[in-house]
Parts: C-alpha cells; structure tokens; sequence
C-alpha cells in the first residue's frame, strides 16, 4: 500500500500544482496578499475530486460527460469562498477539473474519457517524468505566493 502511495505523488502533486495554476489565473491578482494567494491554489485541490470514486473502481465522476455537473456542485462552494459570478466559478472549476484532472491523465497514464458510454482508455503518454513539470510549476507558484503585496489597499496608476 505504502509503494503505491509513493508511486502516485509525483502524478497527485503535479495535479495539485495545475490546479493551483488555474485557480489563479481565473481569480489571482497583482494586489492580493500572499494569503490571499495561497487561498486562491488551495481551491485548485478540488482537481482531486474526480480522483477519489477512481481510487474504489468508479470511473463516473472521470469522465467528460459529468464534468460540467461536477463543476457546477464545486462552483457553489468556490463562488462564495472566492467570489464573482457563477458563470465565472463554474468555468474556473471547469477547467480546473478538465485541464487539471482529465488532461493530465490523458498525457500521462490515460483516461476513458467518456466513461460509461465508451469504456475505452485514451492515453497520449507525453507525462512520462513529471518532474520537469513539477520543478517549473513549483518556483513560478511560490513565486506569486511570495511576491504578494503586504497590505490590501491598491496602488493608483
């Protein structure tokens, strides 16, 4: 059980990074705090949501046919945590779920991507170190963390 746990970080954490990554770029901004910031990558941990059926045998939230629903539940808890519409939640959880979940593992160790329609695995291995990935997603993450601004107010042009 231990092997396996270690053998699926690497692949956890670069999901957890891109969805990190999303996050920000639909809600991040130049005059947010770093604990703003970080606020913002923690809810790109919802990328895991699709994840934790797969992990018992279920494929029926890792698909993309209920992707959109998926996302509209995960957009009424990121709205309200995050704000802006829910036009904009939905997307950004959307995205989050497709780029961060389904791409990852369609470059990497596959998908069935429309899952219980077609229960074919679709896989175009480019992910097969995800390391130089990682390390890259990792220094530009900290990064923005680091360099948010120390207080709220923002600064006129």
């Amino acid at each position: 059980m231990i092997e396996i746990l270690i053998e699926h970080v690497p692949s956890t954490l670069l999901h957890l990074l891109t969805g990190a990554a999303i996050m920000y770029i639909f809600y991040g901004s130049p005059w947010l705090t770093s604990s703003d910031r970080l606020k913002i990558m923690a809810f790109g941990a919802i990328v895991l949501v699709p994840d934790i059926p797969k992990l018992f045998g279920n494929y029926i939230f890792h698909t993309l046919l209920t992707m959109p629903f998926i996302a509209a539940a995960l957009a009424a808890v990121v709205r309200p945590a995050l704000g802006g519409g829910f036009p904009k939640a939905w997307a950004a959880a959307f995205v989050t779920l497709g780029a961060g979940s389904m791409l990852i593992d369609f470059l990497g160790n596959g998908t069935q991507l429309l899952y219980p329609v077609a229960t074919k695995n679709f896989s175009y291995p480019l992910l097969t170190q995800e390391w130089w990935v990682i390390v890259p997603l990792l220094c530009i993450l900290g990064i923005l963390i680091i360099r948010g601004r120390k207080n709220v107010s923002p600064r006129q042009p």
